[in-house]
């Protein structure tokens, strides 16, 4: 038997020529030009320790502003309590508020009317005073709810501050555990609002 081109002779399941078959490449067989190779980094402990200082140094930006006192509009903490702040929790985000502090009204930044209600509300166990722009508010012309430490002022005729004009007012929360003083623990609290125009 003769061989054709492409085909293959076989006696006893030998072959007795090559073939010379000029079929289509299979899939393992590369059909272009070859990828160029991954590079690989020179010194793989050297990446993971850059990469493990980026990450410390964005965790340690993190935790900075995280404490960090903000003073300005949004709000200002002084006092023994600095270290105990929450940044950002409550209402007034953006601000970083006492954990003694547990609200206030108006919230930093707020736009309010002439006579908005001053509420600053404490912590159980906790009492204290409001200076609204650097005016001692007397006691008795402030509302307190004993037990839940919410001092509130709404100023009105015959009040210390009657009204508020418009601009930017400052609060100081003055504040103490109940079982003190004012003269022996307080800490404070300032934030401030806007009166409308």
């Amino acid at each position: 038997m003769t061989p054709t081109r492409g085909t293959r002779s076989t006696v006893g399941g030998v072959s007795d020529s090559p073939t010379t078959d000029t079929a289509s490449p299979t899939a393992a067989e590369p059909t272009g030009p070859a990828p160029a190779p991954v590079a690989k980094p020179r010194n793989p402990a050297r990446v993971a320790i850059v990469l493990g200082l980026v990450v410390l140094a964005l965790f340690c930006l993190i935790a900075v502003a995280a404490t960090t006192k903000t003073d300005d509009v949004t709000g200002r903490v002084s006092g023994k309590s600095e270290t105990a702040s929450r940044p950002g929790l409550g209402p007034e985000a953006g601000s970083t508020r006492p954990l003694e502090v547990e609200s206030v009204t108006p919230r930093p930044s707020d736009v309010v009317g002439p006579q908005p209600e001053i509420i600053a509300d404490l912590a159980a166990g906790f009492t204290g005073e409001l200076v609204i722009d650097g005016i001692d508010i007397p006691v008795d012309q402030t509302t307190r709810i004993p037990g839940l430490g919410t001092i509130s002022f709404r100023p009105t005729k015959g009040k210390d501050v009657s009204r508020f004009d418009a601009g930017v007012h400052t609060v100081r929360v003055v504040y103490w555990p109940d079982a003190s003083t004012r003269e022996r623990d307080a800490r404070t609290f300032d934030w401030s609002f806007r009166v409308a125009a």
